[in-house]
């Protein structure tokens, strides 16, 4: 994972005692995956780009390069911002920080949402996203569905 990436993500939500940093919830590794779908393919190239070496930049040189390309950039530098932002409030830890605050957070889907268990996560390695311990979801492969009603031919004809 890019530290210019964690700095940037942490220069937008820098997290406090309540809430996380941005990169903490894995916000960089988001935008690294997510900006790309609005239409640019190079869009990390151009934002590393934009934003210099910020992995070696004291944490107000930080926040002033990221300004700098804000103001360069205002259309490109929304696009990251939003992402991050939109990524960060996706985050349990962030929706149970909110909720901590007393503010009714419903989860998907909206208006109202509905309750989920918390996960019980295992930990994971240094910059990944925990997993959940238990799936409660299934996959199978494509090739491996078979139809429930046998005997139906590929036309629709029930057997006589």
């Amino acid at each position: 994972m890019s530290e210019r990436m964690r700095r940037f993500v942490d220069v937008l939500i820098p997290g406090d005692e309540l809430f996380p940093a941005a990169s903490v919830v894995g916000v960089d590794r988001l935008l690294i995956e997510r900006l790309p779908m609005l239409g640019d393919a190079e869009a990390i190239a151009h934002l590393e780009a934009a934003l210099g070496d910020l992995a070696a930049m004291p944490p107000e040189a930080c926040v002033a390069a990221v300004a700098a390309w804000e103001a360069a950039d205002p259309e490109a530098f929304g696009r990251a911002r939003t992402v991050a932002y939109l990524s960060y409030y996706a985050q349990p830890a962030v929706r149970d920080a909110i909720r901590r605050l007393g503010i009714a957070y419903n989860d998907a889907p909206q208006p109202a949402g509905y309750a989920l268990a918390p996960w019980d996560l295992r930990p994971a390695p240094e910059g990944d996203t925990p997993l959940p311990t238990v799936s409660r979801f299934t996959y199978k492969r494509t090739d491996e569905i078979v139809p429930i009603l046998h005997g139906i031919s590929p036309e629709g004809e029930a057997p006589r």
